[in-house]
């Protein structure tokens, strides 16, 4: 006969797995929800009195709100709008995560109570290794795992990489999106294999955003590209950015594709973080030839300048895909910063503390869950409003140490980078035209990082009004990028009707900024 504590975690196990297998299928079905199969849940239900009260109530509440979703799907389009846009894809992940939580912990204490120690624990998965960072993460579809995924993970690893791949990775009982969140985290890039399966896909396209988001936020290249059975015109439709990268693509073989990531993969001189060390370029300041303090330096104002310029106009961004977009950004920064508290410099100037301080207010804006009406909106501007009290601060200590390079590069690269965005706008009506304008809010949002960067470095106190010019471009052009604002738009309506105005306002600002520089 099966024990009372056998029952108990037989009940936390089966529960946590369907979990697991329904969180997906809400990421996946985000644009149009379908009705929820919960046969766990009815198995068990009338068991629960084996689990603590509040456990049984939390399980409860959950499975109480994927009722209401699949009772609601039948009704008027209002309603079908507020269960895609809240309950069914901002609460329901949230509320997830946080029972399989609950799950873990208690049937952690039933693990030390009464399993063999040779039981697999929810809370304690074998072999797990939380230091572990990894070199490449791969994003697929299922489809392709046989076929491409899994033989291009095992020749990666033959060649001493670090590889995060779902079948070496993950362990039973793991959480599926704080796996997937670590590994986006924590590897150096993202190797992302385009394929038919791939775009019909939200889960895998999740991913892809999680590595786009840090692209954004640590200014250099992270997501590698792999074409399958797709080319130019499949990959254009689904992201006019990733059609023009230089692409691997399979049909020309895998050990073509191998080679191909292995030379950007197998590099020396990677920072004290594990990345690539960033190269003098069309985006940063950064030299090999400045010290390395003064390089850790630069790429803390990077972050803060970031952070500042995401939280500046929130209330613009509350839109998904733009919201998701905002959040993972921010806990982005927070993770980038968290690893730089515990480089030596960060000791050397006393801001380790403050770093860390940073990091867990910025998981906290992101784990933020926002719902109707303006009460989480507000709540979420205090969170900001203690962000940003921090960050004002630590950003004062780090300005005092800093030190501007080469007067002449940096002016080049603020003009470079004019006249590549010059070019982005001149291409409008085309992008319009061909159905393309997100190239153009996605060129707006990172040329706003870019130059609110550029206001912020040292090199623009040489500027009469101190870099305020950039960075009230940057602002602007982060404001342009706002779906809410300017990107949601029906059909047969043109965005840059709207765009234009306020276009021209930031051509002014170039303008200024170009006769300040001297070009």
């Amino acid at each position: 006969m099966q024990s009372e504590g056998r029952k108990k975690q037989e009940i936390c196990r089966a529960i946590y797995g369907e979990l697991e297998q329904l969180l997906p299928v809400i990421y996946q079905n985000k644009a149009n929800p379908i009705e929820l199969k919960t046969p766990v849940y009815d198995k068990f239900e009338v068991e629960f009195w084996h689990l603590p009260e509040e456990l049984t109530q939390s399980i409860r509440r959950v499975y109480t709100k994927f009722a209401e979703a699949n009772r609601l799907l039948n009704a008027t389009e209002t309603v079908q709008t507020m269960i895609r846009g809240d309950l069914w894809y901002n609460y329901l992940p949230n509320d997830i995560i946080k029972l399989q939580e609950q799950l873990k912990t208690y049937e952690a204490t039933l693990t030390k109570e009464n399993v063999n120690r040779g039981t697999v624990s929810l809370a304690n998965p074998p072999e797990a290794n939380n230091s572990q960072e990894w070199d490449c993460f791969i994003c697929h579809a299922s489809e392709d795992k046989t076929e491409i995924a899994e033989p291009l993970a095992k020749m990666l690893q033959e060649h001493d990489l670090k590889v995060w791949y779902d079948t070496f990775t993950l362990s039973v009982g793991d959480s599926l999106r704080r796996k997937i969140d670590k590994g986006l985290a924590n590897s150096r890039y993202g190797i992302v294999i385009l394929s038919p399966s791939f775009f019909t896909k939200n889960w895998p396209q999740k991913e892809l955003d999680g590595l786009a988001a840090r692209e954004g936020a640590e200014g250099q290249k992270v997501i590698l590209p792999v074409w399958h059975h797709v080319d130019r015109d499949h990959v254009l439709k689904f992201s006019p950015t990733l059609a023009d990268r230089l692409a691997a693509r399979t049909g020309e073989g895998l050990e073509n594709v191998l080679s191909k990531l292995l030379q950007v993969l197998v590099k020396p001189n990677r920072d004290v973080m594990g990345r690539q060390r960033v190269r003098a370029g069309a985006d940063t300041i950064l030299s090999e030839t400045s010290s390395q303090e003064q390089n850790f330096l630069k790429r803390l104002i990077e972050q803060f300048s970031d952070i500042q310029l995401l939280l500046h106009d929130f209330r613009d961004h509350l839109i998904n895909p733009d919201m998701n977009e905002l959040l993972y950004s921010l806990g982005a920064s927070g993770r980038i910063l968290l690893n730089m508290s515990s480089e030596t410099t960060s000791k050397k100037l006393g801001v380790e503390a403050q770093l860390i301080e940073l990091s867990e207010i910025l998981e906290q804006l992101e784990s933020h869950r926002f719902y109707i009406g303006s009460k989480s909106v507000d709540e979420f501007g205090e969170k900001a409003q203690s962000c940003n009290a921090v960050l004002s601060v630590v950003f004062d200590q780090v300005r005092k140490h800093v030190q501007g390079g080469s007067l002449r590069v940096y002016k080049e690269l603020v003009g470079r980078n004019i006249d590549l965005l010059r070019k982005q706008w001149d291409r409008r009506q085309r992008y319009f035209e061909s159905a393309s304008i997100q190239r153009l809010r996605e060129a707006f949002r990172r040329y706003g990082f870019l130059f609110y960067r550029f206001g912020n470095y040292p090199e623009a106190e040489d500027f009469a009004d101190g870099g305020q010019s950039l960075r009230t471009l940057g602002e602007k052009l982060r404001n342009l990028s706002s779906i809410q604002k300017y990107f949601s738009y029906g059909l047969g309506t043109n965005p840059l009707v709207v765009i234009e105005p306020r276009f021209s306002e930031c051509a002014q600002l170039m303008d200024q900024i170009v006769s300040e520089i001297g070009r």
